[in-house]
């Protein structure tokens, strides 16, 4: 399989005006990628293109991702690319560049309700989600135990900042209580956690594993206080775990069942790849994160990685849109989306 991998920083409005180029073109000038005019076959794909965040939750299983789609020839090439920001996204799918998009799950539900071409096919990561703090403290779970406290949060707004406030609400602990330092990228707050400026600090993994190994190396000790997944089940009375981000696809997927089923057999495939965790995945992984293969194999059990359609588990999904809509409905688009936005498995 041929990847590339770019990361795309700023895209201007007269590029999103133009359209971008990026699906493979036939000699005669037709176009061979899933988003051709007419739905095409799950064995006449060309090009399929996928579009994901640069973090390691959604890079990880992106690593064995496109193996089964290019050996039983369902396409000819898989090529993986970063979106940097939700308005990239967007002029991607406006201009039908994006056949898989991965994102958080209430990204796509988002740009659903606000009318975009997009459905959720599947979640693949249900949370991995840490407060660090000092070692003492590792495993209480005790958000009281940040009131008076300052503790850093990254990327306000959104999934970890969002969790964090309905978990402080629902264990009724006021958020003014808490001098929240907010961060806008999480490797800025991992900087100011593993110097000292912080005693405590959310983060999503793989940056907490990093956190933890890099204070050690400072001689501070710090472990996962507060495992936010375990809260979330003390307070919602389910599963330590919730559906934190997927893979969407446009209508010229959602409209191809034979395609739609080629994709999530892959995705299940690369799942259990990466689960597995063994020295040639980690050694991919590396290569395409930058992330040393010694952390991604510490990582991997944390990122809790599971392959659900998204029809099989919309009432887990509407139960977490549901939830964070008490902290800001606006995340989501101001409404939990309609059936039609959770796609039923074509394998079924």
């Amino acid at each position: 399989m041929k990847t590339t991998r770019r990361e795309i920083i700023a895209w201007s409005a007269a590029a999103a005006a133009l359209g971008l180029a990026g699906c493979s073109t036939s000699e005669s000038g037709g176009t061979d990628s899933a988003t051709a005019s007419e739905p095409a076959s799950a064995t006449q794909i060309e090009n399929l293109r996928v579009w994901v965040p640069t973090t390691l939750a959604f890079m990880a299983p992106m690593a064995a991702f496109g193996d089964r789609l290019t050996s039983e020839g369902t396409v000819q090439e898989v090529t993986i690319d970063n979106w940097a920001s939700v308005d990239v996204l967007t002029s991607l799918l406006l201009n039908g560049e994006a056949d898989v998009a991965a994102t958080p799950s209430y990204v796509s539900a988002n740009l659903y309700n606000k009318g975009a071409n997009i459905r959720l096919a599947a979640i693949t990561v249900w949370g991995m989600l840490y407060v660090l703090g000092p070692k003492q403290n590792e495993g209480s779970n005790d958000l009281s135990m940040f009131t008076g406290q300052r503790v850093g949060v990254p990327m306000p707004g959104n999934t970890p900042d969002l969790i964090f406030r309905y978990l402080l609400a629902q264990k009724d602990i006021d958020v003014e209580s808490i001098d929240v330092a907010q961060y806008n990228d999480s490797q800025e707050l991992l900087n100011a956690f593993v110097s000292g400026q912080l005693d405590w600090a959310v983060l999503p993994e793989h940056l907490a594993t990093v956190a933890t190994a890099q204070s050690a190396q400072q001689g501070r000790e710090v472990g996962r206080v507060v495992d936010m997944q375990q809260v979330w089940a003390e307070v919602t009375g389910s599963d330590a775990r919730f559906p934190m981000a997927g893979i969407a696809v446009p209508d010229s997927v959602s409209s191809n069942p034979a395609l739609l089923g080629a994709i999530l057999d892959d995705m299940e495939q690369a799942v259990e790849t990466v689960n597995a965790a063994d020295d040639a995945i980690c050694a991919r992984i590396n290569e395409s994160t930058q992330v040393d293969a010694a952390i991604v194999k510490q990582v991997i059990p944390r990122l809790q990685l599971e392959m659900v359609p998204a029809v099989q588990c919309q009432d887990e999904l509407t139960d977490f849109y549901e939830r964070l809509s008490t902290v800001n409905s606006e995340i989501i688009g101001g409404r939990v989306p309609d059936d039609a936005f959770f796609l039923a498995d074509p394998r079924e």
